[in-house]
């Protein structure tokens, strides 16, 4: 279940990060936008590259369908880990190939002159190698693995915050950072998280319960909306009231994608599957 990194959560995730918004590279998305999540391809496993073609024509059909309104096309990409099946270069690179057929650049050393933002969460498989947090944080933006960015202007906007769950927990400089900026930060919120918070199976989420009910408590009292967690392969859901938890299905081994629908007028998140 845990990773075998020589490098701890503790260590990664001191401080938050503010990080480009895909809208600073791209313009104003309006009230409606669209974003991709993927999850869990493991590239270097036997799955992982399976059927990737598919899902690479499936998507960019969706993108030149002149029937989808621009609102309904995704403007950016997530990643919520295990991007890699044993944090080496060589799957890195596996996954690269993917995003150059998507359009995107990876480097992100032309900000303005690529056509989607791709943002990564890290997973515990990244971690496998002893230099896998180095490779990870090489190949992938925004290169730190605790950050946040927003969409929208004035009162009519998102906050989106990607955690570091890459050892299974939090652990207390993150956990203790994450509290103070969820307290000062008004917008309704999105979280990105490779453990879910809770799962169908316990031991397929974070395994300390007083962190888990922590965090269950602080996403209550700050608006968050929604969390989308990987990890789970097969996926789940959970609702908690105001807010609900999204696993989403693994790319690599349920040939799942999902497109998320947000709403800044109203503050409602959506959300579909895509299957290839």
């Amino acid at each position: 279940m845990f990773n075998i990194s020589e490098t701890k959560v503790d260590e990664r995730a001191t401080s938050l990060a503010t990080v480009l918004s895909p809208e600073q590279t791209e313009g104003a998305f309006g009230p409606v936008y669209t974003f991709l999540i993927i999850a869990d391809p493991h590239f270097g496993s036997d799955s992982s590259n399976e059927h990737a073609d598919v899902f690479v024509k499936k998507y960019n059909a969706l993108l030149a369908d002149d029937t989808v309104s621009d609102a309904y096309k995704p403007k950016f990409i997530v990643n919520l880990g295990d991007i890699m099946d044993a944090g080496k270069q060589g799957q890195a690179n596996m996954y690269r190939a993917l995003l150059a057929k998507l359009h995107v650049d990876t480097d992100m050393t032309n900000p303005e002159g690529h056509q989607m933002m791709h943002y990564t969460v890290i997973g515990n498989h990244d971690l496998y190698a002893s230099d896998g947090w180095e490779t990870w944080k090489m190949n992938f933006y925004p290169h730190t693995s605790y950050y946040k960015f927003e969409v929208g202007a004035g009162d009519k906007k998102f906050s989106y915050y990607a955690l570091d769950s890459g050892n299974g927990t939090l652990g207390k400089p993150q956990l203790e950072d994450l509290e103070l900026r969820l307290a000062a930060d008004p917008n309704p919120k999105i979280i990105f998280i490779h453990y879910p918070v809770v799962s169908n199976l316990t031991e397929y989420c974070l395994q300390n319960t007083l962190e888990r009910n922590r965090l269950l408590s602080d996403f209550a009292k700050s608006n968050v909306k929604i969390i989308f967690s990987g990890h789970f392969h097969p996926g789940s859901s959970q609702s908690y009231g105001d807010f609900k938890e999204k696993t989403v299905k693994s790319f690599g081994y349920n040939d799942t994608a999902l497109l998320v629908i947000v709403n800044n007028e109203t503050q409602t998140v959506t959300y579909e599957e895509i299957t290839f």
